[in-house]
């Protein structure tokens, strides 16, 4: 059969509908060696119909490569590149360039910008995401979904800039992001708006920074009221997520937080009765006690390591417990915990959608087992989703919500008249306030295989943003000292934030007359092996001044590695303190102020028998810690009156 003939039946066979025959004449002809353009736009034009998308974009390119200015040719291959990416879900990198090919070739392909822009947003390279969206909205402004990827972007794109303390530059993108979407006319720009007023460094600069920045906080905070008042709130775009913001870093500063976020609770309180959707249904109450918890960390995570217990000891108790896992994480921790439900439920819709499912699974109490590290918690705490709602200490600062009625915290943990520090009625519980389960110990591991060096290692395990500028002084000092000193941090999930610290700390030994090239190391994270083998590897686990250790001290301490501290102000400062009181070893390792801190971290540092000693007594004692019947009957207790307050 010739060419003509051939390509004369592909074409009839298109015509009549059947575009696998017309694909098969196309194969034949482009296989047979033809290369003339009728045949090439066949197998095209039959390969998109039949999904072969794949041998449509060969055919593009043979055309292309023929025709290289033709409009539509770039057009059609285009189209197919970033059909293409879309297809490449679990190839981010191959899709990404398909879909800056399809604009180099087609600069108006809106859906290439729009997917372009969401993919580089999703791998956290917001600058390329912003430049990507904006050129899709620019060529469909009316699109909804592109305006809401782009403001999603933006928003991102100044919290990194907060964290990463170019906090003046994170305010301006907040501005502009809140203009563009008329301050709350269009959600979410008054989370803009929010931000405008709020933002905070990560990682402070320094105290003096500090300072200012929680000044300019407080000033915000009013500004935030005064502009956004019932009747202005009424003009706003409705929404949730218009209110999805945390005050999660202002707990980080040391500082007596009751007064502001009082003030921040009762306007968000306000703003999200108006703004969430109307009126929530009646709750069908039921016959039983019905108890929920709600989180987004009911996985493997350290809310979940310390309140999963819970849950069990509630449903043990006779309790009808639900569980709301707020998505999209999840993991085989979620499973376990849902094992230990009556019921779990997974949220994954808008969070008025959420609202609902809770307020209508009739509770008689909500736990929020941390309220201010997921910013759509808080959200949903601001609303009155059962008659009782009370929370844990996963984020160990008050809420400031006047929805919360019950801060269900840990006794030892707390100061003398700790009842002030809460707006939520206090109720401690004894021991650590949870039976926690201690990890497995590591594999054996020297320090060469871990790239330790040789010295002494004082371990700072924290995150950057928990590293209060006091704390600079303390690592100063130990590493002035201590020649043989080297101070080992771990790196931060957002590099920004560890590059600001490490100038910091770089500043503070230099000062001190110390090699911080040599006597500070930054490791990157790791699994949580290897973390427990570096534990063990250590001599000495310095906690954070203002924010003590929680899980880290916990992983410190099952390992066996002395953990050195100063009790704070405030619960947040304190947990460590309470944790080695509970082993006996309050007067080897709580020490009353920094300068002690440092001196006795030398000293003990410099005792191989004192450490080995501390060694030996935490590894005897270590099962205390875990040891929780006490405070999981406590809990019941607990839970029992605050239902029979109700």
């Amino acid at each position: 059969m010739d060419h003509d003939e051939l390509l004369e039946r592909g074409r009839a066979a298109f015509a009549a509908g059947d575009f696998n025959l017309a694909l098969a004449h196309a194969n034949s002809l482009v296989q047979g060696g033809s290369n003339s353009p009728e045949a090439l736009v066949l197998l095209v034009n039959a390969a998109t119909r039949t999904g072969a998308l794949e041998a449509a974009m060969a055919g593009l390119e043979r055309l292309l490569a023929r025709f290289p200015e033709n409009v539509q040719f770039r057009r059609m291959y285009s189209t197919a590149l970033n059909n293409r990416g879309a297809r490449r879900r679990d190839e981010p990198d191959a899709a990404r360039q398909d879909y800056e090919h399809a604009l180099a070739l087609w600069p108006q392909n809106t859906q290439a910008a729009y997917n372009l822009g969401r993919s580089e947003h999703a791998a956290g390279r917001m600058e390329a995401g912003l430049r990507a969206l904006r050129q899709a909205h620019a060529s469909a402004p009316d699109d909804e979904g592109i305006a809401a990827a782009l403001s999603d972007c933006e928003l991102d794109a100044a919290r990194q800039l907060a964290e990463n303390g170019d906090v003046s530059a994170a305010r301006a993108a907040y501005a502009h992001a809140a203009a563009r979407g008329g301050r709350g006319t269009r959600a979410p720009s008054l989370r803009a708006c929010i931000g405008e007023r709020l933002a905070l460094p990560g990682v402070p600069d320094s105290l003096e920074e500090l300072v200012r920045r929680r000044q300019e906080y407080a000033e915000g905070l009013e500004r935030l009221v005064d502009e956004f008042h019932s009747a202005r709130l009424e003009a706003c775009a409705p929404g949730l997520n218009q209110l999805v913001w945390s005050n999660f870093l202002l707990a980080y500063q040391g500082g007596d937080d009751r007064a502001l976020q009082d003030r921040y609770g009762d306007w968000v309180c306000g703003a999200a009765n108006l703004l969430g959707g109307g009126a929530l249904p009646p709750a069908v109450r039921p016959s039983g006690r019905r108890v929920g918890f709600l989180s987004s960390f009911f996985r493997r995570s350290t809310v979940g390591a310390y309140f999963s217990n819970w849950i069990g000891a509630l449903t043990r108790a006779g309790f009808e417990t639900v569980v709301f896992q707020l998505g999209p994480l999840h993991d085989d921790g979620t499973a376990a915990m849902a094992a230990q439900a009556r019921n779990m439920v997974r949220l994954d819709g808008a969070l008025e959608d959420s609202a609902r499912v809770v307020r209508d699974a009739g509770l008689d109490l909500l736990i929020f087992p941390e309220l201010g590290m997921d910013a759509r918690v808080f959200a949903l705490a601001a609303l009155r989703l059962a008659p009782v709602q009370a929370m844990a200490w996963g984020h160990p600062v008050t809420s400031g919500l006047p929805t919360v009625d019950a801060y269900l915290g840990c006794a030892a943990m707390e100061p003398p008249g700790a009842d002030a520090d809460y707006r939520e009625h206090f109720l401690g519980l004894p021991g650590l306030g949870t039976a926690y389960a201690l990890p497995a110990e590591p594999t054996a591991a020297t320090r060469e295989q871990l790239g330790l060096p040789a010295g002494r290692l004082y371990l700072v395990p924290q995150a950057a943003f928990k590293i209060h500028p006091d704390n600079d002084a303390v690592y100063a000092a130990i590493a002035a000292g201590d020649p043989t000193a080297t101070l080992v941090f771990f790196d931060n999930e957002r590099p920004g934030m560890t590059r600001r610290l490490r100038a910091r700390l770089e500043r503070a030994l230099s000062a001190a007359g110390a090699a911080p090239e040599r006597q500070l190391m930054v490791l990157p994270l790791c699994g949580r092996e290897r973390y427990l083998a570096i534990n063990r590897a250590c001599d000495l686990m310095l906690d954070t001044l203002h924010w003590s250790g929680g899980n880290t001290t916990l992983d410190a301490l099952a390992v066996g590695l002395p953990v050195l501290t100063v009790p704070g102000r405030f619960m947040r400062g304190r947990q460590s303190a309470a944790m080695l009181a509970r082993l006996g070893l309050t007067e080897s390792l709580v020490v009353e102020d920094a300068a002690a801190l440092a001196s006795r971290a030398i000293a003990l540092a410099g005792d191989p028998a004192e450490c080995a000693r501390l060694r030996a007594t935490i590894a005897e004692r270590r099962k205390t810690l875990s040891s929780g019947d006490e405070a999981l009957q406590a809990l019941v207790a607990a839970v029992e009156g605050l239902l029979a307050r109700n």
